[in-house]
């Protein structure tokens, strides 16, 4: 999903999640909300810079309320735009046909940990998020059909890679990215739900060979050694096929 020649907008404002991986805890709860005028100006610089794309990431970018100011602005700068997101301020039809509307929007990336509703409210740590996310992912591909799922992976989680494509691939998601954690951040304090990856690895492995089957025009993976796309022939994309 990020492309080449990306900058990376960290936001690291409110989240309307608490996830229990959560690496950036301390920016999210300790930093102070970037303002519309930093964030018009790191756009600029940007810009300035040569890149070609930016990518709105970290806390969750729909909490601000120029959003859709800022990726208007990084449109008519002739940048492509991706976004990172949970996917819950997409819920609304109406938030969503209005942002859709209003910004280019090259790809979208949404946090989606598991198939099971209640696995994943337990991630999030807040109840119901399932199923606005969900609503949130078929809202999106109403109007973008480049939606990529990023998956991370959990002991709460980590035997379920595979029932998790097959259930996007049934939604209509064409995009998928599994992660690793870090010790760092909220994890510190949830140790119990890290797994390595040579406990998920087996279980990764037949997801991805699944993924390639299925047609999948992005797969990806993150925070592990990416040899393990080699076994299963394939390699890393950093953006949609068309």
């Amino acid at each position: 999903m990020i492309k080449q020649r990306t900058y990376i907008l960290s936001l690291d404002g409110p989240c309307n999640q608490k996830c229990l991986f959560c690496m950036k805890t301390e920016d999210i709860e300790r930093k102070p909300k970037k303002s519309y005028a930093s964030v018009i100006k790191e756009i600029k610089n940007a810009s300035v810079l040569g890149y070609k794309c930016i990518d709105f990431y970290r806390g969750e970018p729909t909490t601000y309320s120029f959003l859709k100011e800022a990726v208007s602005f990084a449109n008519l700068l002739g940048l492509e735009v991706t976004l990172a997101t949970n996917g819950v301020m997409f819920a609304s039809l109406d938030f969503t046909t209005r942002f859709f509307k209003e910004t280019d929007i090259y790809g979208v990336r949404v946090s989606l940990h598991s198939d099971i509703p209640t696995v994943h409210d337990k991630i999030t740590q807040v109840r119901g998020s399932w199923k606005s996310t969900i609503s949130g992912i078929k809202n999106i591909l109403r109007f973008n059909d480049r939606l990529s799922v990023n998956v991370v992976i959990t002991a709460l989680n980590y035997k379920q890679p595979l029932r998790i494509a097959h259930f996007i691939y049934s939604l209509g998601v064409k995009g998928i990215k599994y992660s690793g954690i870090c010790l760092a951040g909220r994890i510190l304090e949830h140790k119990d739900i890290y797994v390595s990856y040579e406990s998920f690895r087996a279980y990764l492995i037949d997801a991805l060979k699944v993924c390639k089957k299925l047609n999948f025009k992005l797969i990806e993976i993150e925070k592990m050694p990416s040899r393990v796309l080699e076994e299963v022939n394939l390699k890393e994309t950093a953006q949609f096929r068309e």
